[in-house]
Protein backbone atom coordinates (compact mmCIF):
# COMPACT_ATOMS: atom_id res chain seq x y z
CA UNK A 1 0.00 0.00 0.00
CA UNK A 2 1.47 3.36 -0.92
CA UNK A 3 1.44 6.62 1.06
CA UNK A 4 -1.03 8.29 -1.31
CA UNK A 5 -3.62 5.58 -0.63
CA UNK A 6 -3.03 5.67 3.12
CA UNK A 7 -3.45 9.46 3.18
CA UNK A 8 -6.60 9.21 1.07
CA UNK A 9 -8.04 6.68 3.52
CA UNK A 10 -7.13 8.94 6.44
CA UNK A 11 -8.77 12.00 4.93
CA UNK A 12 -11.85 9.97 3.98
CA UNK A 13 -12.07 8.75 7.59
CA UNK A 14 -12.19 12.37 8.79
CA UNK A 15 -8.60 13.42 9.49
CA UNK A 16 -7.53 16.98 8.67
CA UNK A 17 -3.86 16.04 8.44
CA UNK A 18 -2.23 12.68 7.75
CA UNK A 19 1.48 11.98 8.04
CA UNK A 20 3.58 8.86 7.72
CA UNK A 21 6.90 8.13 9.46
CA UNK A 22 9.24 5.16 9.30
CA UNK A 23 9.06 3.07 12.46
CA UNK A 24 12.87 3.00 12.59
CA UNK A 25 12.75 6.76 13.30
CA UNK A 26 11.37 5.93 16.75
CA UNK A 27 14.55 4.14 17.81
CA UNK A 28 15.06 6.43 20.82
CA UNK A 29 11.58 5.74 22.21
CA UNK A 30 11.55 3.96 25.58
CA UNK A 31 11.17 0.18 25.63
CA UNK A 32 7.54 -0.79 25.27
CA UNK A 33 6.74 2.35 23.26
CA UNK A 34 8.53 1.63 19.99
CA UNK A 35 6.23 0.86 17.05
CA UNK A 36 7.58 -2.69 16.82
CA UNK A 37 6.81 -3.22 20.53
CA UNK A 38 3.15 -2.52 19.77
CA UNK A 39 2.92 -4.24 16.37
CA UNK A 40 5.57 -6.79 15.46
CA UNK A 41 7.08 -6.11 12.05
CA UNK A 42 5.78 -2.54 11.96
CA UNK A 43 7.40 -0.55 9.15
CA UNK A 44 5.45 2.70 9.25
CA UNK A 45 3.56 4.89 11.70
CA UNK A 46 0.58 6.92 10.53
CA UNK A 47 -0.05 10.18 12.37
CA UNK A 48 -3.53 11.69 12.22
CA UNK A 49 -4.80 15.08 13.31
CA UNK A 50 -8.04 16.99 13.66
CA UNK A 51 -8.38 20.63 14.74
CA UNK A 52 -9.51 21.77 18.16
CA UNK A 53 -11.84 24.77 17.76
CA UNK A 54 -10.10 28.00 18.82
CA UNK A 55 -13.10 28.95 20.95
CA UNK A 56 -12.40 25.95 23.17
CA UNK A 57 -8.84 27.09 23.80
CA UNK A 58 -9.94 30.64 24.59
CA UNK A 59 -12.94 29.57 26.69
CA UNK A 60 -13.37 28.20 30.18
CA UNK A 61 -11.52 25.20 31.56
CA UNK A 62 -14.75 23.18 31.60
CA UNK A 63 -15.49 24.05 27.96
CA UNK A 64 -11.97 23.09 26.95
CA UNK A 65 -12.19 19.71 28.70
CA UNK A 66 -15.48 18.90 26.94
CA UNK A 67 -14.11 19.84 23.52
CA UNK A 68 -10.82 18.05 24.18
CA UNK A 69 -12.70 14.89 25.11
CA UNK A 70 -14.90 15.14 22.00
CA UNK A 71 -11.82 15.75 19.85
CA UNK A 72 -10.04 12.74 21.35
CA UNK A 73 -13.10 10.60 20.65
CA UNK A 74 -13.19 11.84 17.06
CA UNK A 75 -9.51 11.14 16.40
CA UNK A 76 -9.87 7.67 17.94
CA UNK A 77 -12.81 6.98 15.61
CA UNK A 78 -10.78 8.23 12.63
CA UNK A 79 -7.87 5.96 13.62
CA UNK A 80 -10.16 2.95 13.99
CA UNK A 81 -11.77 3.59 10.60
CA UNK A 82 -8.38 3.95 8.91
CA UNK A 83 -7.14 0.79 10.62
CA UNK A 84 -10.14 -1.19 9.36
CA UNK A 85 -9.50 0.02 5.79
CA UNK A 86 -5.84 -0.99 5.96
CA UNK A 87 -6.69 -4.43 7.36
CA UNK A 88 -9.33 -4.95 4.63
CA UNK A 89 -6.49 -4.51 2.14
CA UNK A 90 -4.54 -7.36 3.70
CA UNK A 91 -2.11 -5.44 5.90
CA UNK A 92 -1.57 -5.46 9.66
CA UNK A 93 -2.47 -2.31 11.53
CA UNK A 94 -3.29 -1.20 15.04
CA UNK A 95 -4.99 2.00 16.17
CA UNK A 96 -3.49 3.68 19.22
CA UNK A 97 -5.24 6.66 20.78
Amino acid sequence: MNSKTVKEYGFNAGASVVGIAASKDFGLAPEGFKPTDVLKGCLSVIILGVPIPQEAIMGSQIGFVDVRNATNEKINDVAKDLTKQIIRNGYNAKAIG
